[in-house]
């Protein structure tokens, strides 16, 4: 489940009309860029509360760039959460990587609880500044489903690691209420 999607962000800078919330609208078209292609410039999301998060996705766009070809063009960043805003945790370190990641997905090693996530440029590749597509916070399903209804209403699990695919959680509900139907 995506935690970020349309969540309040700020940023070091940006420039006209590519603002920091641009980069949790999810929309591809859109996207949020700093000043300036310097270490130092950070793009980050209040989750609203505090939030498990199982893993992020970085998708970087190419704001006046003017590489060309595939040479030497990684991105390095810091990737930080935080309870509070004030004090950051290190969730990935980047700032040594040599790969091409345009679009980086990132599986924690384990959930973490945060509110806030921080994303911090060490180096912006091909000569653009630093500049953010997407930045998506993800939780995985969870095992119990969670269901309000205005009366009892039964829920069958059923799991079957058969159908287990693309690493989702195999199981399927199935909800018995007198006072649910398809119409």
């Amino acid at each position: 489940m995506l935690l970020s999607y349309d969540k309040r962000a700020q940023a070091t800078s940006s420039l006209d009309g590519l603002t920091a919330q641009n980069a949790f609208d999810e929309d591809i078209r859109t996207y949020w860029s700093a000043r300036s292609e310097k270490p130092g410039e950070w793009l980050s999301v209040n989750l609203g509360k505090p939030a498990r998060i199982e893993a992020v996705q970085v998708n970087f766009a190419e704001h006046e760039a003017t590489a060309r070809g595939r040479s030497a063009l990684y991105h390095q960043y810091r990737l930080e959460r935080s309870m509070d805003g004030k004090t950051w945790e290190i969730l990935a370190d980047r700032s040594a990587n040599r790969a091409d990641v345009p679009h980086d997905y990132l599986p924690l090693p384990a959930p973490v609880i945060a509110q806030f996530v921080r994303l911090t440029n060490v180096n912006m590749p091909g000569g653009g500044t630093f500049s953010i597509r997407d930045l998506s916070i993800f939780i995985f399903c969870l095992l119990t489903p969670v269901l309000v209804w205005p009366q009892q209403a039964n829920v069958n699990l059923d799991y079957n690691p058969q159908k287990n695919t693309e690493n989702l959680i195999p199981f399927s509900a199935t909800l018995n209420s007198p006072d649910v139907h398809d119409d």
